[in-house]
């Protein structure tokens, strides 16, 4: 009956010892301290099917000469609606901007923010075929 009793007691802390080991390795691996071991799974996580794709399996597309694309970088709102009249003069079918202006925190404002501010939306009020 000894023998029993000490059999149940032996399951009970075996079982304890197995899942407080198993939390343990868990937590250890949450820090990540064995990805230096997979350099081939680093390489790979970064490399999506749709780059296969276009880069080997389909043919390079036709480039279509008619889209240009400008880049305002960091100009301001007046550059900016200076452009969209230079582009306007050339008559294109289609204007589109993709841009955000957020607000000035007031030691950038100057004399000219407002003008700058009447200057782009009459640019974009006279380009018939501006899309945003």
């Amino acid at each position: 009956m000894r023998f029993r009793k000490n059999l149940w007691l032996d399951n009970l802390f075996g079982t304890v010892f197995i899942f407080v080991l198993m939390g343990a390795i868990f937590g250890i691996s949450q820090f990540r301290i064995f990805d230096a071991l997979d350099p081939i799974g680093n390489a790979l996580d970064d490399m999506e099917m749709t780059d296969l794709v276009f880069s080997q399996i389909r043919e390079d597309p036709v480039l279509d000469t008619n889209i240009v694309v400008v880049n305002i970088g960091y100009l301001s709102r007046g550059d900016v609606g200076r452009q969209i009249q230079i582009i306007s003069d050339y008559n294109p079918k289609v204007i589109g901007m993709d841009m955000f202006f957020g607000e000035l925190p007031e030691f950038l404002l100057t004399e000219n923010s407002d003008s700058d501010d009447s200057l782009l939306s009459v640019a974009i009020s006279n380009a018939p075929n501006m899309v945003m």
